[in-house]
């Protein structure tokens, strides 16, 4: 037992050794196989994370309890899908956000610009759903949630690195723009208290642990058949 410990620190310590000697002498290749390495811890963290999901909800599936509901209770649900909705507008000139759930014939939200618009379900789940017109400002806006497309999205800007992906959840609907400059420059203040630089990228692993990055020019699309697209946000 101890004789396999002693081999195994000695394999270690030789690796450790080597790889200072590389450094030493080649810092780009030493650099290059260390966010290789990393890249690859990274993604079997996640692969393993995502598999113990996937258990834990057949699980909960599984022993979750059956209940028999009257056809009353039935017809009361169509009463409890009626969901009240809020619209977002936000200017970045002046850096204000504006909110009303008054809707109808709202003369301030006809009458002004705004750069980013949504329209938000309140209530248990708050979903966003980005607009670009406001003929959709609605009480009936359609509202589609998808299967979470990201595990993980990271900002990366004045050489640093902040994971930003938590809060995206619930802006995972259907058909929806994410991402863009403009999207960031709301989402960073009003989530995470960051301003956005001109030169950032995003690096992004998908939910099949699929690796890579997005520039300024890029953005993220949602539908329900390919997940996610990555298009020029001009588009």
């Amino acid at each position: 037992m101890w004789d396999l410990f002693y081999y195994l620190a000695g394999i270690s310590a030789v690796g450790t050794v080597g790889f200072g000697v590389l450094y030493f002498y080649d810092r780009d290749t030493a650099d290059e196989i260390s966010r290789e390495i990393g890249w690859n811890a990274v993604k079997a963290y996640h692969k393993i994370n995502l598999e113990y999901d996937n258990l834990k909800r057949w699980y909960d599936q599984q022993n979750r309890p059956r209940i028999s509901r009257s056809d009353d209770e039935e017809e009361n649900d169509d009463f409890e899908d009626v969901k009240e909705v809020e619209f977002i507008g936000y200017n970045s000139k002046d850096d204000t956000t504006y909110k009303t759930t008054d809707l109808e014939e709202n003369e301030y939200i006809e009458g002004t610009y705004f750069e980013l618009m949504f329209m938000k379900t309140l209530g248990e789940e708050q979903l966003y759903k980005r607009i670009t017109d406001k003929n959709e400002v609605d009480q009936n806006v359609k509202i589609e949630k998808i299967d979470k497309p990201f595990i993980q999205v990271e900002l990366c800007q004045n050489e640093e690195k902040t994971s930003i992906h938590q809060q995206l959840v619930n802006f995972y609907v259907e058909e929806n723009k994410l991402l863009d400059k403009a999207f960031l420059n709301w989402y960073l203040r009003t989530f995470y208290s960051i301003i956005l630089n001109d030169d950032y990228h995003l690096s992004i692993i998908d939910s099949d642990i699929n690796m890579f990055k997005i520039g300024k020019d890029e953005c993220i699309t949602l539908n329900p058949n390919k997940k996610y697209e990555v298009k020029s946000s001009q588009e």
